[in-house]
């Protein structure tokens, strides 16, 4: 049943949304479970048990609605987007923008969305030292408080690693806005495939990372996750192994000989008693770029895949978890948050059209209503 608004709200001036009407990769404690469909996903036994337990992760088709609420003008370039509320109000951080070597909004208020996000100056003015100053770019930023220091991490090109994509991290003293002073050497890098994605999980006290990890079997990424120090400027423990490529609406065709994927861009939030990972698939340049949903017995997995014969989120039109009236297609580099109203939320990027991805990728943010499954609702 669809509800009306009186006005729509427009995040911040910046996201899309409206409002509503109310190393080791084989260990095996990270092994991956299936499921046999999106809509059938649990069985009866899981079911009966989510029914006796509220907030428990059945997925069911949407049962709120809202009105949509997108202005045209407010197309702004913000891929892989990720938030954090502050003592300064409401951050997002994302990958470069223009001559922003890490793309920063910020707005004064944090839980209502509707105040102004500002563009705020380039919150990493030194350039990480092991980055290729000819491919300079960074991408998928992360930022996480350990005691009074913000912690950011990110993926850069590294020149001394055969131009790899690897981690690297940085450290503000002085606040979530920075600067961030990076360290001299990357967190992890292999100089043969690919280590980007990254973002920070705190789990029982303790800090963890998720990210994506090439290797032989997996050119185009897998899902990991590795324990991290008290300081979360390194590793403890073996890396494992949460997800990998399984279905066809993760492969982009062309690398499907060595490995189903792409598999990237996981954010792991410890919600309710559950930790939910979602996570990216395909190729972000087409509309096919898509997210599934997992939830995962801990941190470190093993992972259950919710979306297994068709994505949690992809087109605005065709996904069954999510009514909207807005168009969007190609939705992926999705993060989970919360912002102090004991809600969950999810800020991903999308192509704002009916097929086309020649333009920017905008971001976007809805609330994750776990009372009716893991459903997007519009805020």
């Amino acid at each position: 049943m669809k509800s009306s608004c009186s006005r729509a709200l427009l995040l911040c001036g910046l996201f899309c949304v409206s409002c509503d009407s109310g190393p080791d990769d084989d260990a095996s404690s990270g092994s991956e479970t299936e499921t046999d469909g999106l809509t059938g996903a649990l069985d009866a036994d899981s079911e009966a048990d989510s029914a006796a337990e509220p907030g428990s992760p059945v997925l069911v088709a949407p049962q709120e609605s809202a009105s949509p609420g997108y202005p045209a003008w407010a197309d702004h370039d913000l891929p892989d987007p990720f938030a954090i509320v502050a003592s300064n109000g409401y951050n997002v951080f994302g990958t470069t923008c223009g001559l922003s070597r890490i793309c920063y909004y910020q707005g004064a208020t944090a839980k209502t969305y509707n105040a102004q996000l500002t563009q705020k100056p380039n919150p990493m003015p030194t350039a990480p030292p092991w980055v290729n100053t000819q491919d300079w770019a960074l991408w998928a930023p992360s930022v996480v408080k350990v005691g009074s220091t913000y912690v950011m991490y990110f993926a850069g090109t590294s020149w001394a690693n055969n131009n790899a994509k690897c981690i690297g991290l940085a450290k503000s003293f002085d606040g979530v806005d920075g600067p961030y002073q990076p360290e001299p050497k990357p967190l992890v890098c292999d100089s043969t495939y690919w280590n980007i994605d990254p973002s920070p999980v705190v789990s029982g006290g303790k800090r963890y990372l998720v990210w994506r990890s090439d290797d032989a079997a997996h050119v185009t990424g897998k899902i990991v996750a590795q324990e991290m120090n008290a300081t979360g400027t390194g590793f403890v423990g073996s890396r494992v192994t949460l997800l990998t490529g399984a279905y066809a609406w993760e492969d982009d065709a062309a690398n499907a000989s060595k490995g189903l994927g792409p598999l990237e861009n996981p954010s792991m939030h410890v919600f309710g008693g559950k930790h939910i990972l979602v996570y990216s698939a395909n190729n972000w340049k087409t509309a096919n770029y898509a997210m599934g949903i997992a939830t995962c017995s801990g941190p470190l997995g093993p992972c259950t895949k919710n979306a297994t014969t068709q994505p949690w989120l992809n087109k605005s039109w065709t996904s069954p978890f999510i009514e909207t009236t807005s168009t969007f297609v190609g939705a992926g580099g999705g993060e989970l948050f919360e912002n102090g109203d004991g809600k969950l939320y999810l800020v991903f990027h999308a192509y704002h059209s009916t097929g086309s991805t020649a333009g920017p990728r905008v971001p976007w943010v809805y609330r994750v209503a776990l009372g009716f499954g893991y459903n997007l609702v519009q805020i």
